[in-house]
Protein backbone atom coordinates (compact mmCIF):
# COMPACT_ATOMS: atom_id res chain seq x y z
CA UNK A 1 0.00 0.00 0.00
CA UNK A 2 2.78 2.67 0.69
CA UNK A 3 4.17 1.82 -2.64
CA UNK A 4 0.62 2.82 -4.11
CA UNK A 5 0.71 5.84 -2.03
CA UNK A 6 4.41 6.89 -3.11
CA UNK A 7 3.27 6.91 -7.06
CA UNK A 8 0.48 8.81 -6.13
CA UNK A 9 2.29 11.33 -4.33
CA UNK A 10 5.60 11.56 -7.29
CA UNK A 11 3.76 15.00 -8.44
CA UNK A 12 3.64 17.07 -5.07
CA UNK A 13 6.04 15.68 -2.80
CA UNK A 14 10.27 15.69 -3.97
CA UNK A 15 11.68 11.94 -4.06
CA UNK A 16 13.75 12.15 -1.24
CA UNK A 17 10.57 12.67 0.84
CA UNK A 18 8.07 10.43 -0.97
CA UNK A 19 8.80 7.74 1.32
CA UNK A 20 8.21 9.41 4.79
CA UNK A 21 4.98 11.33 3.46
CA UNK A 22 3.71 8.36 2.55
CA UNK A 23 4.43 6.11 5.82
CA UNK A 24 2.81 9.00 7.32
CA UNK A 25 -0.38 8.96 5.24
CA UNK A 26 -0.67 5.16 5.64
CA UNK A 27 -0.35 5.50 9.51
CA UNK A 28 -2.82 8.01 9.46
CA UNK A 29 -5.21 6.41 7.31
CA UNK A 30 -4.88 3.26 9.52
CA UNK A 31 -5.06 4.95 12.82
CA UNK A 32 -8.71 6.87 11.20
CA UNK A 33 -10.41 3.85 10.44
CA UNK A 34 -9.54 2.02 13.99
CA UNK A 35 -10.83 5.25 15.21
CA UNK A 36 -14.44 4.57 13.00
CA UNK A 37 -14.71 0.91 13.56
CA UNK A 38 -14.19 1.93 17.61
CA UNK A 39 -17.74 4.62 16.59
CA UNK A 40 -15.21 7.80 17.57
CA UNK A 41 -15.30 9.80 14.55
CA UNK A 42 -17.89 9.66 11.80
CA UNK A 43 -17.87 6.10 9.74
CA UNK A 44 -15.98 7.36 7.05
CA UNK A 45 -13.08 9.58 5.81
CA UNK A 46 -13.41 12.92 3.63
CA UNK A 47 -11.48 13.58 0.25
CA UNK A 48 -11.07 16.83 1.43
CA UNK A 49 -9.60 15.18 5.14
CA UNK A 50 -7.44 13.26 3.21
CA UNK A 51 -6.16 16.21 1.54
CA UNK A 52 -6.09 18.41 3.99
CA UNK A 53 -3.56 15.74 6.10
CA UNK A 54 -1.17 15.18 2.62
CA UNK A 55 -0.83 19.32 2.77
CA UNK A 56 0.25 19.17 6.57
CA UNK A 57 2.71 16.54 5.69
CA UNK A 58 4.07 18.21 2.69
CA UNK A 59 4.31 21.93 4.54
CA UNK A 60 6.57 19.78 7.43
CA UNK A 61 8.96 18.44 4.77
CA UNK A 62 9.03 22.24 3.61
CA UNK A 63 12.35 23.80 5.28
CA UNK A 64 14.56 20.79 4.77
CA UNK A 65 12.93 21.67 0.45
CA UNK A 66 14.11 24.77 0.50
CA UNK A 67 18.20 25.01 0.43
CA UNK A 68 19.51 27.61 -1.88
CA UNK A 69 20.55 25.15 -4.76
CA UNK A 70 22.13 28.32 -7.26
CA UNK A 71 23.83 30.23 -3.93
CA UNK A 72 27.34 29.78 -5.61
CA UNK A 73 26.71 28.74 -9.06
CA UNK A 74 27.34 31.34 -12.16
CA UNK A 75 25.87 30.72 -15.53
CA UNK A 76 26.97 28.65 -18.25
CA UNK A 77 29.54 29.98 -20.89
CA UNK A 78 26.78 28.87 -23.06
CA UNK A 79 23.77 30.87 -21.30
CA UNK A 80 22.55 33.59 -24.08
CA UNK A 81 20.49 36.06 -21.77
CA UNK A 82 16.90 37.16 -22.97
CA UNK A 83 16.96 40.22 -25.22
CA UNK A 84 14.37 41.60 -23.12
CA UNK A 85 16.09 42.16 -19.94
CA UNK A 86 19.35 43.97 -21.86
CA UNK A 87 16.73 46.16 -23.35
CA UNK A 88 15.73 47.14 -19.98
CA UNK A 89 19.08 47.86 -18.88
CA UNK A 90 19.67 49.42 -21.33
CA UNK A 91 16.87 51.93 -21.29
CA UNK A 92 18.49 53.19 -18.20
CA UNK A 93 22.14 53.56 -19.18
CA UNK A 94 23.03 50.63 -17.23
CA UNK A 95 27.17 49.36 -17.35
CA UNK A 96 27.92 46.10 -18.14
CA UNK A 97 28.70 45.14 -14.66
CA UNK A 98 25.03 45.80 -14.59
CA UNK A 99 24.04 43.47 -16.86
CA UNK A 100 26.45 40.76 -15.41
CA UNK A 101 24.95 41.00 -11.98
CA UNK A 102 21.41 40.84 -13.73
CA UNK A 103 22.36 38.25 -16.08
CA UNK A 104 23.71 35.93 -12.96
CA UNK A 105 21.40 36.59 -10.56
CA UNK A 106 18.00 35.69 -13.30
CA UNK A 107 19.76 32.52 -14.24
CA UNK A 108 19.85 32.06 -10.47
CA UNK A 109 16.26 32.58 -9.70
CA UNK A 110 15.24 30.88 -12.50
CA UNK A 111 17.29 27.66 -12.47
CA UNK A 112 16.19 27.54 -8.78
CA UNK A 113 12.44 27.88 -9.22
CA UNK A 114 12.50 25.31 -11.87
CA UNK A 115 14.19 22.88 -9.47
CA UNK A 116 11.34 23.53 -7.16
CA UNK A 117 8.87 22.95 -9.49
CA UNK A 118 10.27 19.64 -11.28
CA UNK A 119 9.95 18.09 -7.75
CA UNK A 120 6.70 19.44 -6.21
CA UNK A 121 4.05 20.68 -8.89
CA UNK A 122 2.18 22.80 -5.99
CA UNK A 123 5.22 25.26 -5.90
CA UNK A 124 4.55 27.19 -9.10
CA UNK A 125 1.35 28.54 -7.40
CA UNK A 126 3.61 29.53 -4.28
CA UNK A 127 6.21 31.35 -6.87
CA UNK A 128 3.37 33.00 -8.34
CA UNK A 129 1.84 34.49 -5.19
CA UNK A 130 5.42 35.71 -4.29
CA UNK A 131 5.87 37.61 -8.04
CA UNK A 132 3.13 39.21 -6.91
CA UNK A 133 4.94 40.62 -3.75
CA UNK A 134 7.57 41.33 -5.55
CA UNK A 135 5.33 43.32 -8.48
CA UNK A 136 4.05 45.43 -5.39
CA UNK A 137 7.15 46.23 -3.94
CA UNK A 138 8.27 47.59 -7.23
CA UNK A 139 4.91 49.53 -7.90
CA UNK A 140 5.22 51.56 -4.64
CA UNK A 141 8.80 52.86 -5.63
CA UNK A 142 8.25 52.92 -9.63
CA UNK A 143 5.12 55.23 -9.19
CA UNK A 144 6.29 57.29 -6.69
CA UNK A 145 9.58 57.52 -9.20
CA UNK A 146 7.57 57.98 -12.00
CA UNK A 147 5.70 61.40 -10.50
CA UNK A 148 9.40 62.56 -9.55
CA UNK A 149 10.24 62.33 -12.75
CA UNK A 150 6.97 63.97 -15.07
CA UNK A 151 9.14 67.31 -15.50
CA UNK A 152 12.75 65.74 -15.87
CA UNK A 153 14.93 65.17 -19.05
CA UNK A 154 15.27 61.88 -20.58
CA UNK A 155 19.07 61.42 -18.73
CA UNK A 156 17.84 62.25 -15.32
CA UNK A 157 15.05 59.59 -15.97
CA UNK A 158 17.76 57.23 -17.01
CA UNK A 159 19.50 57.84 -13.90
CA UNK A 160 16.69 57.27 -11.66
CA UNK A 161 15.88 54.38 -13.39
CA UNK A 162 19.07 53.08 -13.20
CA UNK A 163 18.97 53.62 -9.03
CA UNK A 164 15.96 51.40 -9.21
CA UNK A 165 17.78 48.48 -11.11
CA UNK A 166 20.42 48.87 -8.60
CA UNK A 167 17.55 48.68 -5.74
CA UNK A 168 16.30 45.40 -7.23
CA UNK A 169 19.62 43.54 -6.46
CA UNK A 170 21.56 45.45 -3.78
CA UNK A 171 18.71 46.49 -1.10
CA UNK A 172 15.34 44.78 -2.03
CA UNK A 173 16.93 41.00 -1.39
CA UNK A 174 17.32 42.74 2.30
CA UNK A 175 13.94 44.82 2.49
CA UNK A 176 11.22 42.32 0.82
CA UNK A 177 10.19 39.46 3.21
CA UNK A 178 12.16 36.04 1.95
CA UNK A 179 9.85 33.15 0.22
CA UNK A 180 10.12 31.57 3.55
CA UNK A 181 11.49 32.51 6.47
CA UNK A 182 13.97 29.94 6.78
CA UNK A 183 15.12 30.96 3.13
CA UNK A 184 18.73 32.86 2.85
CA UNK A 185 19.42 33.14 -0.60
CA UNK A 186 19.24 36.38 -1.89
CA UNK A 187 18.96 35.44 -5.60
CA UNK A 188 15.22 34.54 -4.97
CA UNK A 189 14.63 38.13 -4.88
CA UNK A 190 17.29 39.88 -6.98
CA UNK A 191 16.89 37.61 -9.93
CA UNK A 192 13.01 37.26 -9.73
CA UNK A 193 12.85 40.83 -10.19
CA UNK A 194 14.78 40.09 -13.60
CA UNK A 195 12.33 38.01 -14.92
CA UNK A 196 9.55 39.72 -14.03
CA UNK A 197 11.08 42.65 -16.08
CA UNK A 198 11.68 39.87 -19.29
CA UNK A 199 8.00 38.87 -18.87
CA UNK A 200 7.36 43.12 -18.64
CA UNK A 201 5.13 43.19 -15.32
CA UNK A 202 8.14 45.13 -14.12
CA UNK A 203 10.62 48.10 -16.03
CA UNK A 204 12.88 50.26 -14.28
CA UNK A 205 12.73 53.00 -16.72
CA UNK A 206 10.02 55.74 -15.74
CA UNK A 207 8.20 54.85 -19.17
CA UNK A 208 9.60 51.89 -19.55
CA UNK A 209 5.95 50.64 -21.18
CA UNK A 210 6.24 53.31 -24.01
CA UNK A 211 10.09 51.03 -25.22
CA UNK A 212 9.04 47.65 -24.77
CA UNK A 213 5.28 47.56 -25.22
CA UNK A 214 2.75 46.70 -22.68
CA UNK A 215 2.57 42.46 -21.33
CA UNK A 216 0.24 41.19 -23.73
Amino acid sequence: MEQTVVDLLKHIVVPKNRDEAAAKVVAWWDREVLFSLCKQRKPYISKLELQKYVSEVIASQVHDDLTADFEQEIPPEDHVVDGMLVKQIDLVNGTSNDKRIARREEWRARSQRSKWIDDRLDMATKIAAYDKILIENWNDKHTAMRDECSALDEDEKSQRGLNLLRWSYNDAPNTIRPFRPEWLGKYLVSGGFQILSIDRDVGWHPDYPKFVGKKE
